[in-house]
């Protein structure tokens, strides 16, 4: 077990500030007032950022903390999402606009170095956390949920305008992290994992049934998507660890049929499906203004040509926002400007700003960490990059804080509950 190097001489503190049990509980304490946060409260989420930074100033000494997070290349290559944006910076004109988008990836560099000094997590104290995060969603999602039903037919006409259920904040980023609180749910009783009593494992079920049951009412497809791609996921998994091929060919079909049953019975996806056809429609009769997906689409059609201007280091974070309205003025004059949206696809948004050398830095960012020490083998640090990444295509998911606190938070606890302090 670990223990702390304090850098003044411990009779001079209170006792409780060198207590690591007492730095694991407030270290908790920070990741579920980020949770809440997600759905609540922005300040909660940087409140519980703060908390993390100052938790781990307090358990290791500062030259401890950098060593430790220098002698990390999962760690180091994380800051990666902050350094392509402050490298931009150089050749950005508009250093107000840079610093915005810079103080959104700070927590790409402080979290991972906070991490490198926070005391270990025993494995009960995650499995806690894991249990806190399904509360914090069931709860959300029934005042979602209630909400949607006091307003039923409203809201469900709603979807033929290209609106929707109502819910916290983006609710792309919401229905991502619910789809990720149904694995979590999952995980919790495939393995049996548990705060004190057996049966808890059933209701991690009863909840991954509701969760299931509700991405579909939301009706965002971008949820949808992700819980399809890492259920598929999940099966190829266990089909090769269980050679139960018969059994995975049927639990297939089973998801080639769900989505399919799903349409039958909910109103809301039959009317997402409705409004998606119209807006296609009225796509080739070349009418964008107000037309959601085609305006989505324009973005990223936008956000390449920005690209094709600068294609090594793009034109620079603190300058993307003016050259994607210059470029809608050149080639998408009749769109007004309050369509005329930033790039929503990560990998675009990242091409355009910082360029081909910028995506390869997004690329390693995202990916060591899930390949380095074969990481990988933690299904839930798989699904969570599975949900995240597929949610580049039709997101820039990254560059909000709901998006940034949320993938950060659960890739820090998973990888360091391997590897630091060991």
């Amino acid at each position: 077990m670990f223990t702390p190097q304090y850098y003044m001489n411990p009779t001079n503190r209170p006792n409780f500030l060198t207590n690591q049990r007492t730095h694991q509980w407030l270290m908790m304490t920070a990741c579920v007032c980020m949770m809440v946060g997600f759905v609540a409260s922005r300040a909660m989420v940087s409140i519980g950022m703060l908390t993390l930074v100052v938790v781990a100033v307090l358990h290791t000494s500062p030259v401890s903390l950098i060593k430790r997070f220098l002698n990390n290349a999962v760690l180091v290559s994380l800051t990666l999402f902050f350094w392509l944006v402050f490298i931009s910076g150089f050749y950005s004109q508009n250093t107000t606009e840079w610093l915005h988008w810079l103080r959104i990836k700070v927590p790409f560099l402080v979290l991972p170095i906070a991490f490198a000094g926070l005391p270990k997590l025993t494995a009960k104290q995650l499995v806690i956390l894991l249990y806190a995060y399904v509360l914090v969603f069931f709860i959300s999602t029934c005042a979602v949920l209630g909400n949607y039903f006091l307003h039923y037919d409203a809201v469900n006409q709603s979807f033929l305008s290209g609106s929707g259920i109502k819910m916290p904040y983006s609710h792309i980023r919401y229905s991502l992290m619910l789809c990720f609180s149904f694995f979590v749910a999952l995980y919790l009783a495939r393995t049996s994992l548990y705060v004190k009593y057996e049966w808890e494992k059933n209701l991690m079920l009863l909840y991954a049934k509701f969760a299931f049951v509700s991405l579909h009412i939301l009706a965002v497809r971008s949820g949808i998507l992700a819980l399809y791609i890492g259920l598929l996921f999940w099966l190829v998994v266990y089909v090769w660890q269980q050679k139960k091929y018969g059994v995975g060919f049927v639990v297939l079909i089973g998801l080639i049929t769900l989505p399919v049953l799903a349409y039958q019975f909910s109103p809301t996806l039959q009317n997402k499906w409705k409004y998606m056809v119209y807006n296609w429609n009225e796509f080739q009769k070349g009418n964008i203004n107000y037309q959601y997906d085609g305006m989505r689409y324009m973005s990223i059609v936008n956000g390449i040509e920005v690209w094709k201007q600068n294609k090594i280091l793009g034109c620079g974070a603190g300058d993307l926002t003016e050259e994607i309205h210059q470029m809608y003025a050149k080639t998408f004059p009749d769109l007004l400007p309050e369509n005329q949206l930033m790039p929503h696809n990560q990998i675009v948004w990242t091409m355009a700003s910082t360029g081909i050398l910028g995506v390869l830095l997004l690329l390693l960012a995202f990916f060591i960490p899930l390949t380095q020490h074969k990481n990988y083998h933690h299904i839930l640090l798989t699904v969570l990059s599975i949900i995240v990444f597929s949610s580049f295509l039709t997101e820039a998911t990254l560059e909000e804080q709901m998006g940034t606190g949320f993938y950060l938070l659960f890739t820090l606890l998973f990888i360091t509950s391997k590897q630091i302090n060991e």
